[in-house]
């Protein structure tokens, strides 16, 4: 009799339901609640709750990567698909010790790269750092850099070129992570799809065609709609509750002497064919959890491809010619935009993420489900082959944010320039006011430095600590490493030389894995420095050392020193700054003035004792350091107390 009464029931349940819109309609915005945040949930918890809630279990498929391991994944992604060679101009550990790329200690946040970094995307901030990691020596393409920049610059008006880009790369940045995501699925979300989903085995292939993944959809939402109808009485919702609880007993493995009792209890009071009707409601609700999810994935890839399509029409515009001709990979984007080139996998993702299925308003996207599950199934087919794309979108971001970096100095005393090129000759570094860029306001100091041509091509830097040395010479390093990726300098002015290799000496470390002291890992880098300007002195070279060889005595120190600038400031082709603290290399300038000069931060010893400091560099020896001690005493004591 109950069956009887059960199955008309189901009956009445379906005609209601089939004139209805109402089915799990609740669960329509889960996915988008969890693309509104980087959920950090108790994975554990939820995979082994199976009562956790659907709005929790979709944000545990759902959840994005964190900046850094979004950043992390697209630097190896860029790397497959655009290796670099081997930066024959500057070594790694010069990223380091000037500060590129990162920070020292407590400052990891102050370097070169964050001063530039204004990218709207991951893509974007990935590119920027490849790019200002890796000078080049090519001034025709220098040039192009250079105007590509100034094209972003001119005319920053609502309707021009950079304000067009800019709304378009904001749009794809906000939906990268889940684009990124395809490299790093959810484990839960592929397996659920493979069993209830996905077609297998030698009907593999079907899970790439839209109609066959609709007819299972219509399947699965015609059921939702039975079940639902079924248990919506009163009766109903207090047998769901009673089958959730006992099925949470039952999945813990409560001893038998519980959960046996328990489960009769349900039985014997609801019955058992209403028991597996819940049990089958449970499974109905799992799989519009999983699809609703699914949707909600796919849907920020869909905005994505528009942007990006809209994105290569603005380029295609006269005004975009310079961009067009620095992007890295631009021919890679026009095949995605144009369906050339590309996989029959990847322009059928195209078609169903851009047939209008992801951009309907709530309450119609269940009937497009179908290309929910063919869209996630081709972006795992096609995925690697959307890198080249995703790093022509990078480079351009990335000239966007230099570009927007440059008009902001222009509102500051201080601002960039635009490089000018030597390309005869022996080499010159003639830049006037010369500064700092990771210095702020009323901390920066601009300084003059005059190098080649028909002047010394060395320069060294005395005096006392905390004058300001160390921040000029890596202004210095900075003003060549921009200059030599962008094509800007921090500075009034800037001529220079295109250098061939760029060498530093700073803040030089032992190297326990190799056994070596500081002074030893110092004298190996002096001389490996050394070696390589003796050996390749056509090529035309910058070097920057910072206080050698302070890890040892000072007679020691200071006859090494002055023997290797000896050998190498004579060379017409190396330019090189050089701090120190000994004196004996710092006489050399009277020695040898045709080839070394001598400058020193300014500092003025008032009345009172106290000391000013300007952080602006002067010509000439510092001649006091040395020779009074007793001024020395009194800087040093007042410098400590400052401090």
């Amino acid at each position: 009799m109950i069956k009887y009464l059960f199955t008309l029931l189901c009956l009445t349940s379906f005609i209601i339901s089939s004139h209805s819109s109402a089915s799990l309609g609740g669960y329509a915005q889960i996915g988008a609640i969890a693309l509104e945040s980087e959920p950090t949930l108790n994975q554990d918890k939820v995979k082994r709750d199976p009562q956790a809630k659907l709005e929790e279990k979709a944000q545990l498929l759902l959840q994005v990567p964190s900046n850094s391991a979004a950043k992390r994944k697209l630097f190896r992604l860029f790397d497959v698909a655009d290796p670099r060679p081997f930066n024959s101009i500057m070594y790694p550990y010069s990223l380091r010790e000037i500060n590129i790329l990162v920070g020292d200690g407590e400052s990891r946040d102050v370097h070169l790269y964050a001063q530039l970094d204004r990218a709207r995307t991951f893509m974007g901030k990935v590119a920027l750092a490849r790019l200002i990691s890796e000078p080049i020596t090519d001034i025709p393409l220098i040039l192009c850099r250079q105007q590509a920049l100034k094209v972003l610059i001119a005319n920053r008006s609502k309707a021009d070129l950079n304000a067009s880009l800019a709304f378009l790369m904001e749009t794809i940045g906000k939906h990268e992570k889940m684009l990124l995501n395809a490299w790093n699925p959810a484990a839960d979300l592929d397996a659920e799809l493979a069993k209830r989903v996905y077609f297998s085995g030698i009907f593999d292939s079907w899970n790439t065609k839209p109609h066959c993944c609709e007819v299972v959809r219509k399947f699965y939402y015609g059921g939702t709609a039975l079940l639902a109808g079924v248990t919506c009485g009163i009766i109903g919702v207090l047998g769901w509750q009673l089958y959730n609880t006992v099925s949470a007993w039952l999945h813990y493995q409560i001893p038998g002497k519980i959960a046996a009792p328990l489960s009769a209890l349900y039985v014997g009071c609801i019955g058992i064919d209403i028991y597996n009707i819940y049990k089958l409601k449970a499974e109905f609700e799992t799989q519009h959890y999983i699809y609703t999810s699914l949707y909600k994935r796919m849907q920020p890839l869909a905005a994505t491809f528009y942007a990006i399509d809209a994105l290569y029409v603005r380029l295609q515009q006269k005004d975009a010619a310079p961009l067009r001709a620095v992007m890295q990979n631009y021919n890679q984007l026009k095949d995605f935009c144009e369906n050339k080139n590309i996989s029959c996998c990847l322009a059928v993702l195209k078609k169903v993420l851009m047939s209008g299925s992801f951009a309907q308003e709530n309450g119609t996207w269940q009937e497009r489900l179908g290309d929910a599950v063919t869209a996630y199934a081709l972006l795992h087919k096609v995925k690697d082959e959307l890198v080249p794309v995703m790093v022509a979108l990078g480079s351009i971001d990335a000239y966007m944010s230099v570009a927007s970096a440059y008009c902001q100095s222009a509102l500051q005393p201080q601002r960039y320039v635009f490089a000018e090129f030597v390309e005869q000759g022996s080499p010159v570094l003639a830049i006037k006011g010369l500064y700092n860029p990771l210095l702020s306001g009323s901390q920066i100091k601009a300084s003059d430095i005059y190098l080649g041509a028909n002047k010394p091509g060395t320069l060294i830097l005395t005096g006392p600590h905390g004058g300001g040395k160390s921040t000029y010479m890596k202004a210095i390093a900075y003003a060549v490493q921009l200059a030599q990726t962008f094509g800007i300098v921090p500075a009034e002015k800037a001529t220079l030389t295109v250098f061939d290799k760029l060498y530093t000496y700073a803040n030089i470390k032992e190297e326990l894995g190799q056994g070596y002291s500081t002074f030893m890992a110092e004298k190996k880098r002096l001389d490996d420095i050394q070696k390589e300007l003796l050996l390749s002195t056509e090529l035309k070279t910058l070097t920057v050392i910072d206080e050698p060889l302070k890890g040892t005595m000072e007679a020691e120190g200071a006859l090494r020193v002055e023997r290797f600038l000896k050998q190498v400031a004579p060379l017409k082709n190396s330019i090189l700054v050089m701090a120190t603290h000994f004196e004996r290399p710092a006489q050399l300038g009277k020695e040898m003035p045709a080839s070394i000069v001598n400058a020193h931060p300014e500092l003025v010893e008032k009345s009172t004792g106290e000391f000013v400091r300007t952080f602006t560099i002067v010509p000439g020896p510092n001649e006091w350091w040395f020779t009074d001690a007793q001024k020395r005493e009194r800087y040093i004591n007042w410098l400590t107390c400052v401090n």
